[in-house]
């Protein structure tokens, strides 16, 4: 869990308390350190009001980590769940309520786990509080609900200027919505907001003016701004830090340059991997497939779209309805067939000719429904023949486009001018045939054959010669073909396309010889008469199944599949898809009020133009800071634009309650009531009612399977990336670790926290290289850009912490790495670090000590006593050779160096021959002859002739260093 938060939370209450307020001005004072000269070291850039709260019950008796949780998580945890409820049941219903609460306050990862941080469980409480306000202005008490916007809006802008600045756009626009019948309400409102925003803001600025001057906090903001959204320059990035820890500000170094970030298509793929990616693209899917449906079929019940359809009653005569239900069987047949052999999960196993295929089939089908000859309408009026010869062009030039606009689009499509000639020509030829404006083309048949030979080009041009929305086209995979499977593809559209020619031809023998009419009415009865309606919405869904997976990483299937590892269990997810197709088909059959009331219609579009709003809201700050949205909320899934994303699966799973719970009484009482009193005079009876229970049951099914799913999904997240993620921190509070200073890899708050001393991050630290200079050792050690103690510059004891402590945070790549499935080197990664593996080996000079490490294959922290003893050297090395009686002696010379002063005990001194070797002096295999200790004489053996080497491996009284090797010498007679 990413806990960090309720950690810098408890020390900005402590600071506050326990510091001079006169010299932070009650600003956030960042610095993890108990001396009053570390203090304070200044967080700039929001009021950070929860440590305001904090420090209260700091005051008050909660002076650990636990009790700060307990409080903070009962208190404001519990109102934002309550304003979560009431907020909800004002905008929709009780049960829309309820759902929304539990599936938002059950969302693992981006809600449930922030409960329990003392910072982050603030952000429920002010949006859901801000939303009550406003749902609740026209009660009977309206000051106290303008009094609670102003307040909420005062805490809101002392806290995170981003996230408070997406609510508050969100609120001016819900508020204009909710209140639009009443202006002066709205306008009470927005003053009410606007005066908590300027209060909080005139009272932040002020404490940073005071602390710092009004030329440094205009730098500050500027400078944060330009290298969050444009720093990718060095120079940019050294002038920064320099400026920030000059002043002693907090700032973390998200340098990046977000221009490209900036577009539509980046917000979008940010919530497809950051957001629905969490809630898996299966579940994204059911989702949609179950709104598209409901929005479809308020579409095409709506007056507007019944007067269209009035204009196209023809389509409904029995010939071309035999075609269209043709059409509708073929497009869900394929459906099935497609979710049977592709990775629903994934990118498609199938060629993406098969859904190529579909697509042209589909638009084919549209198209030539609208070619019927005019002759076919039954127009009883000349008026009535004016008005849709009048109307038919524009239907024609708009299909037309949209099928261009289809095949010809994509990403990194280079259209070749001869085919969009080609394909422009083809249909303006079926324009004017079907205008009748070419008379010598008078005879029917002929009319028909020239369309279906052109329809056919354009088919061919599809398939054969084009790519739709850049995806491959089939001739590129000829070779690659294991089974007919294409070609049977070809020959269904072949064969449609025959049907449709032979069936307007010859109608009337051919109908009545088969029986199709009495075929077509059946289907009709069960399938409603919207077959133009479903036939469009399961082309969306063909679209989203084509291209979804596009949106996520794929990397993370694994994780997106295990609540569905057991037997049978994708085959499972696979018919769950089906069911939602053809729950949404049934959806549309009939009009949304046979299964849903006026009323809650109404409250579902209140909630669709709250997710709206939110998203407009959403997208607005993704504009003006993308990098910093990215980063700082979306990939840690810190509770954001949940708030909002959350809706759509909240109104799926409703819609499956509510046309159940209205479904149930239709289905066991009303027919049952009307099967004694045998009334069934009224056409469609029977399959109005198969609509009935199938829609019945597949509601039931599918919200049980979503709700099931969601428990197992969020289990599965709870399991994997487990709450207690760093237990190992509880160990800080007793010896040997208590009261011992620290530097850490991470987030150094935590740990300063426990062991009751001061700690610092350093990004450096997993090396700590020692390097042997001439002059000494260095050690690479980053003292200046996260040194967040104010006397860093001057106390050294900073440069010998006593720990080094590595903390791995967990994510859901290591879910991914524990399955062996990918981002490997995102486990086991503390036990890698180089520091670990030297303590662990002894291999280094410095002799650290590794005191305990994670043992799973996570990995994910490990505890080093640091070794600050600088290793001893020598220089200058000469030999004095001395001629006695006896033989010759050396009197060794050289400098010996320790840093830190400490004195030497007797380095070893060896003379090593270099007779036959072919390396240079400093070869460690040459053999020894003789050795001593400091700088005494040494004899060199009476034997011995040649060349001669000082070799001196200095030693300190606390620690050996590395040997040096003097030049050559030689010694003869």
């Amino acid at each position: 869990m990413d806990a960090n938060e309720t950690y810098s939370v408890y020390w900005h209450s402590y600071n506050l308390l326990h510091f001079d307020l006169l010299k932070s001005f009650g600003l956030t004072d960042e610095a993890y350190g108990f001396s009053s000269a570390a203090h304070p070291y200044m967080h700039t850039h929001q009021g950070n009001m929860p440590r305001l709260f904090g420090a209260l019950i700091y005051f008050l008796g909660a002076t650990s980590i636990e009790a700060q949780v307990l409080i903070t998580t009962f208190f404001i945890g519990t109102l934002s769940l309550i304003f979560s409820y009431l907020s909800l049941r004002r905008i929709a219903n009780p049960l829309f309520s309820f759902i929304f609460s539990a599936l938002l306050f059950t969302d693992y990862l981006q809600i449930g786990q922030w409960q329990v941080v003392t910072y982050r469980v603030w952000y429920g409480f002010l949006f859901f509080g801000i939303l009550a306000c406003i749902t609740n202005l026209d009660s009977k008490y309206p000051i106290k609900w303008l009094a609670g916007s102003y307040g909420l809006f005062f805490l809101m802008f002392y806290n995170e200027l981003v996230f408070a600045v997406m609510i508050a756009t969100f609120a001016i626009l819900f508020t204009a919505y909710w209140h639009r019948l009443n202006i002066s309400l709205i306008l009470k409102i927005w003053l009410a907001q606007a005066l908590g925003a300027f209060s909080a803001l005139a009272l932040l600025f002020s404490q940073l003016i005071l602390k710092f001057g009004l030329s440094v906090v205009k730098q500050d903001f500027s400078t944060t701004f330009n290298m969050r959204n444009f720093g990718n320059k060095e120079d940019w990035a050294n002038s920064s830090m320099t400026f920030f820890s000059t002043n002693k500000i907090v700032y973390w170094t998200n340098h990046t340059d977000s221009s490209p970030l900036r577009n539509l298509f980046s917000f979008i793929h940010a919530q497809t991997m950051y957001v629905f990616q969490i809630y898996t693209p299966w579940l994204t899917l059911i989702v949609i497939t179950i709104l598209s449906g409901y929005l479809f079929s308020l579409i095409c019940n709506s007056d507007k779209f019944s007067k269209f359809n009035l204009k196209i009653k023809y389509l409904f005569t029995p010939a071309v309805s035999f075609s269209k239900i043709l059409l509708f069987l073929f497009t869900l047949v394929t459906i099935v067939f497609s979710l049977t052999y592709i990775k629903l999960f994934s990118s498609f196993e199938l060629i993406d000719a098969v859904f190529s295929s579909l697509i042209g089939l589909i638009f084919m089908g549209i198209i030539y429904a609208n070619l019927t000859n005019v002759d076919y309408l039954k127009i009883k009026s000349k008026s009535e023949y004016s008005k849709w010869n009048s109307f038919k062009p524009i239907l024609l030039i708009l299909t037309t486009s949209f099928l261009i606009f289809i095949i010809f689009y994509g990403p990194s499509q280079f259209v070749s001018t001869f085919q969009l000639l080609v394909f422009i020509s083809t249909c303006l030829i079926i324009l004017l045939l079907n205008l009748n404006k070419i008379k010598w083309l008078g005879n029917i048949k002929l009319s028909y054959l020239i369309n279906f030979i052109l329809l056919f080009i354009v088919i061919f041009l599809i398939f054969f010669t084009q790519r739709i929305f850049g995806l491959k086209i089939l001739a590129n995979y000829i070779n690659q073909l294991k089974s007919g499977v294409y070609y049977i593809v070809f020959l269904s559209i072949f064969l449609a396309a025959l049907i449709f020619l032979i069936t307007e031809l010859y109608k009337d023998k051919i109908i009545n010889k088969l029986g199709l009419i009495k075929l077509s009415l059946t289907l009709r009865k069960t399938l409603g008469n919207h077959l133009f309606t479903q036939t469009t919405y399961l082309s969306f869904i063909i679209l989203i199944l084509l291209f979804h997976w596009r949106l996520y990483d794929q990397d993370y299937s694994t994780v997106w599949m295990r609540p569905f590892n057991f037997f049978g269990g994708e085959l499972l997810a696979r018919l769950l898809s089906i069911f939602s197709i053809v729950f949404g088909c049934l959806f549309i059959s009939m009009s949304p009020y046979q299964f849903l009331s006026k009323k809650i219609i109404t409250h579902l579009t209140n909630v669709f133009i709250l997710f709206f709003i939110g998203e407009i809201a959403f997208f607005i700050v993704f504009l003006l800071s993308p990098g910093y949205v990215i980063s700082g909320y979306l990939q840690r899934t810190a509770p954001f634009s949940v708030f909002f994303t959350s809706i759509p699966l909240t109104i799926a799973i409703y819609l499956l309650f509510a046309v159940g719970l209205n479904l149930k009484t239709k289905v066991f009482y009303d027919f049952e009531f009307y099967e004694i009193s045998k009334q069934k005079k009224y056409v469609g009876f029977t399959g109005i009612r198969n609509q009935y229970v199938a829609t019945l049951f597949l509601s039931s099914g599918i919200s049980l399977a979503l709700i099931l799913y969601w428990a197992a999904l969020q289990f599965s997240y709870a399991t994997a990336l487990p709450p207690n993620y760093f237990p190992f921190l509880k160990q800080l509070q007793k010896p040997p670790f208590l009261g011992k200073s620290a530097i850490v890899m991470t987030y150094a708050a935590p740990v300063a926290a426990m062991t009751g001393s001061w700690a610092y991050f350093d990004p450096s630290s997993h090396s700590h290289k020692t390097t042997k200079t001439e002059n000494g050792y260095e050690t690479e050690r980053d003292m200046k850009n996260f040194l967040w103690l104010a006397d860093g510059n001057i106390n050294l004891d900073y440069k010998y912490p006593d720990y080094f402590i590595c903390m791995w945070p967990q994510s859901l790549r290591n879910i991914v790495a524990d399955r062996m499935k990918g981002f490997e080197p995102f486990d086991n990664v503390c036990p890698r670090m180089p520091i670990v593996i030297e303590a662990q080996n002894k291999s280094s000079a410095m002799k650290h000590e590794l005191i305990d490490f994670d043992l799973s294959p996570r990995g994910s922290w490990a505890i080093v006593k640091l070794d600050h003893e600088l290793p001893p050297l020598v220089k200058d090395i000469k030999a004095k050779v001395i001629r006695k009686n006896d033989g010759f002696y050396i009197l060794p010379e050289y400098i010996y160096i320790q840093q830190q002063g400490t004195a030497e005990q007797d380095s070893l001194v060896e003379i090593i021959s270099l007779n036959n070797l072919e390396s240079n002096s400093r070869d460690q295999n040459a053999k020894v002859i003789a050795k001593g200790y400091g700088k005494k004489l040494i004899k060199i053996p009476s034997s011995f002739k040649g060349i001669i080497a000082l070799r001196i491996t200095p030693i300190s009284i606390k620690k050996e260093g590395e040997s040096t090797t003097s030049s050559k010498l030689y010694i003869s007679e």
